[in-house]
């Protein structure tokens, strides 16, 4: 089971899921690991003797994995925290625990032939998902499936890892060349060649580092352990391959004719994961000690990322991962959780050496025969050595032990290398917990065995824990098979939504809620269909007055109870705040809706206290609050009218001071100083802000917008041509600059403008309405009321929706 496991999960997938990838190797991971260990317990009671042995090694995956329990219990989201999806997969409890139950079966098992067969086995596995990979970015497509026939399709993850999982795998398969069979060496020498050479055509700088370090370290144990076998052409190979790195190394601009090409990576850098690390220790000691929880580092990077941060291009994104693993862990693992990730590291590496030098020492001090079976049966419950078989043409169970704990320990360090230098996946974290697991099964020296006959209660707990993962195994059956259910309905859903079939990804969504209404993703996504669906439901000449308005209602009514289940379900996560905050934003007219857009922002304010978009959108909600009233002939009162103004001033002001830079709240600014009555103010605001950005589109709009609502139209001409060079397929600044043209008497060029937005937009009736109007000498806007939204930059959960 386990040497089928390492062959199946680099070449698992499951098709029709949003996560095709992480979700179902999880699954596969459990059911195996689940079973494994229930035929295992099934041995143990059916020899009548349960044995286990132990090794320090133990203490260290014990310690990992309470250590993972306890920062799962004390997480921001335990459920997310648990299972894994919607957050990180690998990192999940359920996932490391499976880990820690494979290490444990691999060091229980009593031949050597398993850990050389799963070894072998993922080896391969990986090369042919390697291979496989590298043709898909070359646009060789081998699956039969349509939506797989793209470059971004991989069953190991993104192009770096994909680099990085090569350069380990080099080390490991040179490793396991040292085998005395020709044939073996043969094949595990092209293998590390092919690995490498693909490794080369990605060209990334960490998988160099790691191809290094593994080979490096193979290399000190070749040298260290000079004996007759000593291969000098396996030695040299070492030699070239690691001068080879390092040239490419250094020659990192240097691309292979035929290289593929492959998507950029945008990731955290160390600067600013220390930043992140920096605030949890300030903000909160429980969490610096215990972390923000498995998964969680969008969380935790919402929270305590630094407005520094504001300043780089990428400040509206969210990351889900830092710069590696190793500094991630500390974040939702805590102090705790990275002490015991190097306990692990250290016991693994240390006693993996140790063991290794002792056998090496004992087979040169050691001359009789008798002597050197006695020292190597003392350490290691495997090695039975027949000392009348060393001829070239015989297999020395010893020395391929030696060579197979000798590739384990290169590519055990390589892992670690590259632990520290680029996020983790499953494939990864898989083959660090079967390095670890083979590490244990050489140095596991004590042996405990408890006779049933004899001990009634280890019988009972045996039969207990059998019972028990049995039970355990259906119930994540059952689990997984509706999760996976609903991850093929939310699959569906987006891919309506992507065809603007808004009915039917509707529908897809309350399915996939059905089946797993513990996802904040799918309720927050389920509202923001809800308001697509209810403004086609609104545009829908077909429908009468009162039907129309039905409808609608329904959909707001849906919108408002999935964006509150999402918050409920998942508090710490900002975006469900966010998208709850624009719904009601958007009801703005509805008595109450906008104390609740403001408390949503808030919420949002508290969860990302860097961001200037929860400040900004509070202020809209105040600016659009009186501009509602301002139509009201009744209008507001002065002075609430007043207040609200001041209010949202006293918003964009935080978030200025937050991102100076944000054109947003630069123009909101401006809105409301037009508000107050200091039109010149407003001016002057968005004057200033096209200093600071003059590459900026949206100033350039919504400055053009000032300008044409003070009626100085040439300067608003200019803006708005401004913003149409700047993005050509820009349509709101064509729509805005037809319109001035038209108030300018430019009819013609008006004409113009408006034919090229009908080509950006085909169905939009407004704007046929305008062409027609001036076609016939009429004024564009004659019988058609037009609106211009205030500029808007959207965080991801919501420009994702609109993509």
């Amino acid at each position: 089971m386990l040497i089928l496991l390492s062959f199946l999960l680099p070449l698992w997938f499951l098709p029709f899921t949003q996560n095709i990838l992480g979700y179902p190797k999880q699954v596969l991971l459990v059911i195996a690991v689940f079973a494994a260990f229930g035929i295992w317990l099934a041995g143990q009671m059916r020899s009548g003797t349960f044995t286990l042995r132990w090794g320090m090694l133990h203490w260290g995956a014990g310690a990992f994995l309470a250590a993972t329990g306890i920062s799962s219990i004390f997480s921001i989201w335990r459920y997310g925290s648990f299972w894994g999806w919607p957050l990180d997969i690998a990192d999940s409890f359920l996932s490391v625990l499976c880990f820690a139950a494979l290490f444990w079966l691999m060091s229980q098992q009593k031949e050597v032939r398993v850990i050389f067969s799963m070894a072998t086995a993922f080896l391969v596995s990986s090369a042919l998902a390697i291979v496989f990979a590298f043709l898909q970015f070359k646009g060789i497509f081998v699956l039969p499936l349509q939506s797989l026939q793209t470059a971004n399709f991989q069953t190991l993850g993104t192009p770096n890892s994909i680099a990085l999982l090569a350069g380990i795998l080099v080390p490991l398969a040179l490793g396991l060349s040292r085998s005395s069979q020709m044939f073996v060496r043969i094949g595990f020498t092209a293998l590390a060649l092919v690995l490498f050479g693909i490794a080369a055509f990605f060209n990334f700088a960490d998988a160099w580092i790691v191809i290094m370090v593994g080979l490096g370290v193979l290399l000190a144990f070749e040298v260290s352990n000079k004996r007759e076998h000593l291969q000098s052409f396996g030695t040299s190979l070492i030699m070239i391959l690691i001068v080879v790195s390092v040239c490419f190394f250094f020659l990192r601009d240097f691309a292979l004719p035929g290289a593929p090409s492959t998507p950029a990576e945008v990731s955290l850098n160390y600067a600013g994961e220390m930043e992140v690390i920096k605030g949890m220790a300030q903000e909160n000691p429980l969490r610096i000690l215990v972390g923000t929880g498995p998964g969680t580092f969008e969380f935790a990077y919402s929270l305590y990322r630094s407005a520094s941060s504001n300043n780089s291009l990428f400040w509206n994104t969210r990351f889900s991962g830092g710069v590696a693993e190793g500094p991630d862990f500390l974040v939702t693992h805590g102090i705790a959780g990275f002490s015991a990730f190097l306990l692990l590291i250290i016991l693994g590496a240390g006693f993996g050496t140790h063991w290794l030098y002792s056998q090496s020492a004992a087979r040169k001090e050691v001359s009789a025969p008798k002597r050197v079976l006695k020292t190597l049966a003392q350490s290691s419950r495997i090695a039975r050595v027949d000392l009348n078989k060393t001829g070239s043409g015989e297999m020395n169970m010893g020395v391929q032990e030696h060579a197979l704990l000798t590739a384990m320990l290169a590519a055990f360090c390589a892992i670690v290398v590259a632990f520290f230098l680029y996020p983790g996946n499953i494939i990864l974290w898989f083959l660090f917990w079967m390095l670890v697991g083979g590490i244990a099964f050489f140095i596991s020296s004590k042996e405990f065995a408890f006779a049933f006959s004899r001990s009634p209660f280890v019988s009972l707990g045996v039969s207990f824990a059998l019972l028990s993962v049995f039970v355990a195994q259906c119930g994540v059956l059952i689990i997984g098979g509706k999760g996976y259910a609903a991850q093929v309905s939310y699959a569906k859903a987006i891919h309506a939504a992507r065809e603007n079939k808004s009915q039917e990804a509707v529908r897809y969504l309350q399915s996939a809620v059905k089946q797993n209404g513990s996802v904040d993703v799918y309720q927050r996504e389920l509202a923001q269909l809800f308001v697509i669906e209810g403004n086609r439901i609104a545009a829908d000449s077909s429908l009468q007055g009162e039907e129309r308005a039905q409808k609608v209602g329904a959909m707001v009514q849906g919108a408002i109870a999935a964006a509150r289940k999402a918050s409920s379900l998942v508090p710490e996560n900002v975006a469900n705040w966010n998208v709850q905050g624009v719904i009601y934003r958007n009801l703005i007219g509805v008595v109450g809706a906008e104390n609740f857009a403001i408390e949503s922002f808030q919420r949002a304010a508290q969860r990302e206290p860097s961001s200037p978009f929860p400040w900004t959108e509070m202020a809209r909600v105040r600016i659009l609050q009186v501009q509602a009233a301002d139509q009201n002939k009744a209008g507001a009162p002065s002075d609430e009218r007043a207040k609200q103004v001041d209010e949202a001033v006293t918003y964009l002001g935080k978030a200025i001071a937050l991102k100076g830079d944000y054109a947003a709240a630069h123009y909101l600014l401006a809105v409301a100083y037009s508000q107050q009555g200091k039109a010149q103010e407003a001016i002057s605001k968005l004057e200033e802000t096209k200093r600071i950005a003059p590459n900026d589109i949206g100033i350039a709009f919504q400055l053009g917008v000032i300008y044409r609502q003070e009626k100085n139209l040439p300067k608003a001409a200019a803006e708005f041509e401004r913003a149409a060079i700047l993005n050509p397929n820009y349509a709101n600044a064509r729509y805005m600059l037809g319109l001035v043209y038209d108030a300018q008497g430019k009819t013609l060029e008006a004409l113009i403008e408006f034919e090229k937005v009908e080509e950006l937009n085909p169905a939009n009736e407004e704007v046929q309405k305008i062409i027609a109007n001036l076609r016939n000498g009429k004024a564009a806007l004659d019988g058609v009321s037009a609106q211009v939204s205030p500029l808007e930059e959207n965080p991801p959960e919501l420009s994702e929706s609109e993509e």
